[in-house]
């Protein structure tokens, strides 16, 4: 982990994320959904502060793991976004009870959907990921309890040409 708070790719997924266009990532700390647009007495329109923190952080290590390949425009055409939210357990409960529950689906707020829409709009602030995240044809999401929170993002190419799951019949 790197001074900042973030780990970036490691030296030897370095050539493989030039090849195969992927690049992952990952943010410590307590994923923070997308909030709600709010409203001051004079109509003015405005982000929750702590949302555009999040997705400043987001967007610096994002960055910071795509400074460690090649220049450029990593991704010019359609991508798949997989994200992983982990949600550390509350120190009060047992250690029975966080054995039983390691991995387990985290089924409470915040709603994965408002997950997703904080990292895309992190991501969205990257210079040279992407153009825009309307290239993302594809997301797989989860959100689950684990020891330490965080999040997980791996952003990879979608070859065109290539047989994808929502494009098989029956």
């Amino acid at each position: 982990m790197s001074s900042d708070g973030w780990i970036a790719m490691t030296e030897s997924s370095k050539v493989s994320a030039l090849a195969d266009k992927i690049l992952t990532f990952v943010l410590p700390g307590v994923p923070v959904p997308k909030g709600r647009p709010r409203m001051t007495k004079r109509g003015h329109v405005f982000t929750p502060k702590k949302t555009v923190s999040y997705e400043h952080s987001i967007a610096m290590a994002a960055q910071a793991a795509k400074s460690k390949l090649a220049g450029g425009q990593l991704f010019d055409s359609a991508v798949m976004v997989t994200i992983h939210c982990h949600f550390g357990m509350p120190k009060s409960w047992s250690r029975k009870r966080k054995e039983a529950m390691l991995y387990e689906p985290h089924i409470q707020l915040p709603d994965l959907d408002n997950l997703v829409k904080s990292v895309l709009d992190g991501l969205n602030q990257t210079y040279g990921i992407w153009d825009d995240d309307k290239q993302v044809a594809a997301v797989t999401a989860t959100k689950h309890w684990s020891e330490e929170s965080s999040v997980l993002v791996r952003i990879e190419k979608i070859q065109s040409g290539s047989e994808n799951e929502w494009h098989r019949d029956g």
